[in-house]
């Protein structure tokens, strides 16, 4: 399996949980698919090594191989960082209203006493429901069974 085919799987199984809640939440694209197909091996291999080695934290946006490959083209300031981005460019930059992102997080506090129900030990922030649905623990088991199936394929 390519590094490019891990990402992708990455992708999809965020992707799924996004989708478990609301089927309009396109969180992934086959645009997006795309995308991730084009980057050279070792572009690829670099995204997907961030990821592995867990720089990321919990949340949505914790873990999107779209910032870490913009990276590393650019490293100026926010603003001119999310204006490279070929996932901003499509689903709007994550932080603007309409963007896919800010629709998912609003998403999130509309179904409040779901996550609470399903998490009664948790005091549930409501800006933080993309915590709790991609904790670090989340991705590390994600990341784990990727590298399982790659050695298997």
């Amino acid at each position: 399996m390519t590094p490019n085919e891990k990402i992708i799987m990455f992708m999809k199984e965020q992707n799924k949980v996004i989708l478990s809640y609301n089927k309009k939440l396109k969180f992934f694209t086959s645009k997006d698919k795309k995308e991730i197909l084009k980057w050279t091996k070792e572009d690829a291999d670099r995204v997907w090594e961030y990821i592995k080695t867990g720089k990321h934290d919990s949340g949505l946006d914790a873990a999107l191989p779209f910032c870490y490959y913009s990276r590393i083209y650019f490293f100026g300031s926010f603003g001119n960082f999310c204006d490279i981005c070929e996932y901003g460019k499509r689903h709007k930059k994550c932080w603007e209203d309409l963007s896919t992102h800010s629709s998912i997080c609003k998403f999130w506090v509309t179904i409040h006493d779901d996550l609470q129900k399903k998490f009664p030990e948790k005091d549930i922030d409501k800006c933080k429901y993309s915590s709790l649905m991609f904790s670090k623990k989340f991705y590390n088991d994600l990341i784990k069974s990727i590298e399982k199936e790659s050695k298997i394929k």
